[in-house]
C-alpha cells in the first residue's frame, strides 16, 4: 500500500530530528566531552553542571522531544497502514525511541549524581561520570543515526 501523504511528512519530520539529535551526541563525544577532559575535575564537574542546567531549558528540547512523539506517531500509524516498508518505519522509530531511553535511563541519572557533586567531591565524581556518560552517549548517537537511516529509507 503507498502511504498518506501526511504519513511522509511524519516520518520525514521524525527523521529530520532524529538527525538533529545524532548530531548533538555526536558534538558532545568528538569535542566538547574531549574539551571538558582537559579541565581539573573540579572544572569539568562545574562546568557539566551547568550545561545540565541549560540542556532542559533551551531548544533542544524540540528535537530531543519531537523524534521521541514522532517516533511513536510512525510506530502507530505503520502499523494501522501497514504502508511498503513497514519496517522500516518501525526500526527507525525504535531507534529513535532508543536514544531518548538511554538518555532517560541513563545520562539524566549520571546528570543527577553529578548535580549533587562540590568542588570536594569532584576528584571522585568525575571518574564515575566521565566514562559511563560518554559511552551512553555514543550509543545515543549510534541508534540515533541509524534511525535516522531507516527512517529515510523507508520514507524514500
Amino acid at each position: 500500500m503507498t502511504a498518506p501523504i501526511w504519513f511522509t511528512i511524519l516520518v520525514w519530520a521524525t527523521a529530520a530530528l532524529t538527525m538533529i539529535n545524532a548530531g548533538i551526541y555526536l558534538a558532545f563525544s568528538t569535542f566538547v566531552l574531549p574539551g571538558l577532559r582537559t579541565l581539573s575535575a573540579a572544572d569539568a564537574v562545574r562546568a557539566m553542571q551547568r550545561i545540565n542546567e541549560k540542556a532542559p531549558r533551551n531548544a533542544f528540547m524540540v528535537p530531543f522531544i519531537g523524534s521521541a512523539l514522532g517516533s511513536a506517531a510512525v510506530i502507530v500509524a505503520a502499523l494501522v497502514l501497514r504502508p511498503e516498508g513497514i519496517w522500516w518505519f518501525i526500526g527507525g522509530a525504535i531507534g529513535a525511541l532508543a536514544a531518548f531511553f538511554v538518555t532517560a535511563g541513563v545520562n539524566v541519572p549520571l546528570n543527577n549524581a553529578l548535580a549533587a557533586a562540590s568542588e570536594a567531591t569532584a576528584p571522585e565524581a568525575w571518574p564515575r561520570f566521565d566514562r559511563p556518560w560518554a559511552a551512553s552517549n555514543h550509543l545515543r548517537g549510534l541508534v540515533s543515526v541509524v534511525g535516522t537511516v531507516a527512517l529515510s529509507i523507508g520514507a524514500a
